[in-house]
């Protein structure tokens, strides 16, 4: 079976191309991409699939892309609305927005469920962030009536958090703060408890990429994506703060501060600070080109079959164990930088993961063909 994949390192220019080869997923990739010590690669170009003017505003600060019902809403900076738009650009309501008026801030919708303080939330919900002054303040919204369900004070930020998300996997919130603060505390990433508020972990982007107005959006792999009005690209970082890959802008698009991630028929919205609202295809959600079903059934099939292995508990603080591996597979287990962590074989085991340290690992499983790799999470 062959097949080819390419990509473009920042730095030189390096090719990737695996002909005649064993059938790989697109899992058994992405620790491929993240483990690389080549400069930050350049996958996916994207383009322009769509945009409007929203009519209402004069620009904009953030935009979250509804992926129940298909609807778009924005934030203009400093406004007493958020305005909710159909994908085709059509207004559908406006409401109330929340807290104080700011220009740090940030919506998004949950694309899962979500307890904010003490709410449990469904997917669909709206959420603002509002890091215009001290911390960042979060506010689960009926995006109906624009009513306040509940609000979590967190304990990150110095009146810069200009945007944020969530990862379904660690079932954390990551925030962002802006380059304005000192520089011990500017260009930050925090993953934030959302019952809490707690900092678990942060990083900063400082030398690498510079936020100003800006935003960030947790993608499926768990990777962040980071916009900036001060960048001509779109940074995925890992949790670890390891720059992956940077996507640049397509022609006519500037100074971004606002992005919404739906891997799927629409990719990604972003929204410029002059108030134009893009539907953007490929880039982040496009890391490989494989053929169709018709041309590579074994490739496919292949697909399905792995995709039948999964883990539990997971998120875990002890045990952890391998469902549906078959007599011979074995796993390997690694943390976010690569390093091996334990190997052997997968049928019927039960990993001890107490001794770990809290954080995200990897853990590839292998049949003799392909690897699965599936994030776990350690509590």
């Amino acid at each position: 079976m062959a097949f080819l994949i390419c990509g473009y390192f920042s730095a030189n220019t390096y090719s990737l191309s695996l002909t005649n080869s064993p059938v790989m997923t697109i899992k058994q990739l992405l620790p491929l991409l993240i483990f690389s010590t080549f400069s930050p690669v350049l996958l996916g170009q994207l383009t322009i699939t769509s945009s409007f003017d929203p009519p209402e505003v004069a620009g904009l600060c953030s935009i979250a892309y509804d992926h129940v019902l298909d609807e778009v809403w924005v934030y203009d900076c400093s406004d007493d609305s958020l305005y909710c738009y159909s994908s085709a650009g059509i207004h559908q309501r406006t409401i109330a927005r929340p807290g104080e008026v700011a220009n740090d801030v940030d919506i998004f919708v949950s694309t899962g469920n979500i307890t904010l303080d003490a709410t449990a939330f469904p997917p669909g919900t709206l959420f603002m962030i509002n890091g215009e002054t001290g911390v960042a303040e979060i506010y689960g919204i009926d995006k109906l009536t624009g009513v306040v369900i509940d609000t979590l004070v967190t304990m990150f930020g110095n009146s810069h958090v200009v945007g944020g998300g969530y990862d379904s996997v660690s079932q954390n919130l990551f925030l962002v703060q802006d380059k304005v603060p000192a520089a011990t505390i500017d260009n930050t990433i925090a993953e934030v408890n959302p019952q809490t508020g707690v900092v678990q972990t942060s990083f900063q982007t400082t030398g690498v990429f510079s936020v100003n107005y800006g935003d960030m959006e947790v993608l499926p792999s768990g990777n962040l994506l980071v916009v900036s009005s001060d960048e001509t690209s779109i940074g995925e970082f890992t949790q670890a703060g390891t720059l992956l890959s940077s996507y640049p802008l397509p022609a006519g698009i500037t100074s971004l501060s606002g992005i919404s991630v739906h891997c799927g028929a629409t990719d990604l919205w972003v929204n410029s600070t002059s108030g134009t609202v893009y539907q953007l295809n490929g880039g982040p959600c496009v890391n490989t080109i494989l053929p169709s079903k018709t041309e590579l059934p074994d490739l496919m099939e292949s697909e399905a079959e792995a995709s039948t292995i999964t883990v539990f508990p997971n998120p875990t603080s002890g045990l952890l164990e391998i469902i549906g591996a078959e007599e011979g597979d074995t796993y390997r287990l690694r943390n976010q930088s690569g390093s091996l962590l334990k190997e052997g074989l997968a049928t019927g085991v039960k990993l001890d993961l107490s001794e770990l340290p809290a954080g995200i690992y990897l853990l590839e499983i292998y049949n003799g063909r392909q690897t699965v790799v599936e994030r776990v999470v350690v509590e």
